[in-house]
């Protein structure tokens, strides 16, 4: 080999290099773009778990604050019906009182 014919395939094959590193660097971008794509919606994912993780922690937050009022709510009904029973014998004991009192004058 000469070396004008060397140089011209060396250049050749630089340029045949050139161009099959365009081809794959065109092959490459849809691919680029779509992984990029598929990290926004990843990221999106992430923080719908993030919320979705939140409000359920807020939910059993929620329903424990519920029972808790549920078993307060219980003790005032069973208290208040205790506290109707003793009013009600006093009131009976003062109307006897008032009775015997009110039949001997």
């Amino acid at each position: 080999m000469t070396e004008t014919s060397s140089t011209l395939t060396m250049q050749q094959a630089a340029e045949r290099l050139q161009s099959a590193l365009g081809k794959l660097e065109n092959a490459l971008e849809p691919m680029i773009a779509r992984v990029g794509e598929l990290e926004t919606r990843l990221e999106k994912v992430k923080t719908i778990d993030a919320d979705r993780a939140k409000l359920a922690s807020e939910v059993d937050e929620l329903k424990a604050q519920n029972q808790s009022l549920r078993e307060r709510e219980k003790e005032f009904a069973r208290l208040a019906a205790e506290t109707t029973r003793e009013l009600e014998t006093v009131i009976a004991e003062v109307q006897t009182a008032l009775g015997e009192n009110g039949s001997g004058a």
